[in-house]
């Protein structure tokens, strides 16, 4: 990639770092671009350590629309998924970020998301569950199993729902 590139080659080649991140910067910042690319941008930017971690959590709220979130959080996760696992308060925003969205607008964000999360192991997957459950039980939010409770009817409304997206895709 363009960024590993830049890594490898900077100093050979007197690569100008400022001008290589104010031009990402204006990726993440132009919204015509794919939210893949505007993920990717910012992921470089916290791989060659140009970003701080307030910045990158600024970026994930601001782009909280289901339809953008999982190919904006692919483009972050496939250059720096290390990075971003250091951030403490990234499984808090994506929790509330995901928890605003409605049952229709969780379905749409869901294939990006599943996506987006391909990059972590099942540990860092685990680690990041077990982080969200602590999280939870200590601010006395513990989530009703009867919310979980899923009727016939429901998977009904969830199969035409499935069908209205891929006849619309």
């Amino acid at each position: 990639t363009v960024c590993k590139f830049f890594m490898l080659f900077e100093k050979e080649l007197m690569l100008d770092r400022n001008q290589f991140v104010q031009i990402l910067i204006r990726l993440i910042s132009n919204n015509n671009i794919l939210p893949v690319l505007r993920g990717a941008s910012l992921g470089c930017l916290v791989h060659i350590g140009a970003i701080t971690e307030e910045n990158v959590l600024e970026n994930i709220r601001i782009i909280k629309s289901p339809q953008l979130l999982g190919d904006f959080l692919y483009g972050i996760f496939s250059l720096a998924r290390e990075h971003v696992q250091q951030i403490q308060e990234l499984t808090g925003i994506l929790d509330k970020v995901i928890s605003n969205y409605t049952n229709e607008e969780f379905m749409i964000a869901l294939p990006g998301l599943y996506l987006a999360f391909t990059y972590f192991s099942q540990r860092e997957k685990n680690n990041m569950k077990e982080l969200l459950h602590n999280m939870n039980e200590s601010l006395n939010t513990s989530i009703s199993k009867d919310k979980f409770i899923i009727t016939e009817q429901d998977i009904k409304r969830a199969a035409e729902f499935e069908k209205e997206l891929t006849e619309k895709g």
